[in-house]
């Protein structure tokens, strides 16, 4: 007698139903790990551009001032399109030529929200020829598009220029900014 070798009907829906869970799980995770990761580049990337700014004051003796920017060319206030880093030769917060542009650096993800907050300007951060803020401290919050708190970010900025970041101190799964409180997302 030959034997049958084929999967009964009751093997193979417990196959796919094995199968669609662990899609399920798969893809919650790959969602998590893609909004981990668009978190850390914006938030290096800001981190980067305020570096070049504080850098180049100190090195030229020529304030730098950095923007969000939708187009690279004028300061709008749109951080979650683009970051404008330009020589302040003049003063007016806006690069008086493209050749005083030292980069433009958009946003990996433009449905996330990216807001400054400081004392003394809501539009812009400059750095005089010290590598100081013309503000005293503040910071960008940074959040995802779907706004989920857990992956919230904050670059925070002293008075001196310094650049520090959030962190998650009470493991809550959640950082906190430099007084301790829960991140929000703007808006």
């Amino acid at each position: 007698m030959k034997k049958n070798l084929g999967f009964t009907l009751i093997e193979l829906l417990f196959v796919i139903l094995i199968t669609c869970l662990l899609s399920f799980m798969a893809a919650g995770m790959w969602s998590s790990l893609q909004l981990r990761m668009e978190a850390r580049s914006v938030i290096a990337m800001l981190a980067n551009s305020l570096y070049l700014a504080r850098n180049t004051a100190i090195s030229t003796q020529i304030p730098v001032t950095v923007c969000g920017s939708r187009n690279a060319t004028v300061c709008d206030g749109q951080w979650q399109s683009g970051v404008l880093v330009f020589s302040d030769v003049s003063g007016n917060d806006s690069p008086s030529a493209t050749k005083n542009i030292l980069g433009f650096y958009p946003t990996a993800s433009p449905t996330s929200v990216i807001e400054w907050r400081g004392f003394g300007s809501k539009t812009h951060v400059r750095f005089d020829r010290m590598g100081r803020t013309s503000a005293s401290n503040g910071g960008f919050i940074y959040c995802p598009g779907n706004k989920d708190i857990h992956y919230a970010r904050q670059v925070i900025i002293n008075r001196g220029g310094r650049v520090r970041f959030s962190a998650d101190r009470d493991g809550d799964g959640m950082h906190e900014d430099s007084s301790g409180n829960t991140l929000r997302c703007p808006g």
